[in-house]
């Protein structure tokens, strides 16, 4: 007797419409007229819930051999059909949490600079320009293992990389990094627009030989007292923008023009010499 034929027969013993079994064994009723006109076998489960209900054993529902092939032959199958999709779903999970994770560490530790011409030296990172005239280095900031670094209490700046003068700080390159104390090197001639600003700096040693300071460089930082290089010949606005624990400031001697707001909201500071 083939399993179709094995069910309807446990069924109607049992007095029960194709409904109501579906019911007991919690499948549908379509899917019990299936198994009974021979368009299907039930899976593990169904097989299992099926024997538990009639109370007989799984072997006695296929226990003929053809019965028997077919039923390992789907399950082969749908076993097949799972490992795939298992696998599947797998590698889909482990690309989004890769994606994930690049992101997350693209955000925190953005990687601004091109490391094919960049070099990082005790924390700072120095960067190669080339501006058609000339060919020298440049500070982006700190960094750390290619990672962005938060902080370093004092940062001496190095003359030369690989042979060529570091010349300038990048503009906001330590903006909001705690830093306390920093010493130039001999050949800096430029630093940028708010290089030290939202900074702890307490103190900065220039060297002689500094051209240019950009705006806001040292826009709300901790600075103190400041001893301007006598190559400098601009102070320009919002220098010290909002350091209200500058007490001091030295200007160079060369110093010919102070633009707008440099010493705006500088309320501790007592004494500058000309």
């Amino acid at each position: 007797m083939e399993f179709k034929d094995k069910l309807r027969k446990l069924r109607e013993e049992q007095g029960l419409s194709q409904a109501e079994l579906a019911k007991k064994i919690y499948a549908s009723r379509s899917a019990v007229a299936k198994r009974e006109n021979g368009l299907g076998l039930p899976g593990e489960a169904s097989l299992t819930a099926l024997a538990d209900f009639f109370g007989v054993e799984r072997a006695s529902l296929i226990g003929d051999p053809e019965t028997q092939t077919a039923f390992v032959y789907k399950n082969q199958k749908m076993l097949r059909q799972k490992n795939v999709i298992i696998t599947l779903l797998s590698v889909l999970l482990a690309t989004v949490l890769a994606a994930t994770v690049f992101l997350v560490i693209l955000a925190v530790h953005p990687r601004d600079y091109d490391p094919m011409t960049t070099t990082v030296i005790d924390g700072v990172l120095y960067e190669r320009v080339d501006d058609g005239k000339d060919i020298y280095y440049r500070v982006r900031g700190l960094r750390q293992a290619g990672d962005t670094m938060y902080g370093k209490d004092r940062i001496v700046l190095e003359d030369e990389v690989d042979g060529r003068p570091v010349k300038e700080i990048d503009e906001r390159a330590f903006q909001g990094k705690q830093i306390r104390e920093f010493v130039c090197n001999e050949r800096l001639e430029r630093i940028g627009r708010m290089a030290f600003a939202d900074t702890e700096l307490g103190s900065i040693a220039f060297n002689e030989g500094l051209v240019e300071l950009g705006d806001s460089v040292f826009e709300n930082c901790s600075i103190t007292e400041v001893t301007l290089p006598d190559s400098l010949t601009v102070l320009p606005g919002n220098t010290f923008y909002g350091c209200y624990d500058l007490i001091r400031v030295t200007l160079g001697s060369n110093l010919r023009t102070v633009e707008t707001h440099a010493f705006a909201l500088t309320p501790r500071l007592e004494t500058v010499v000309f």
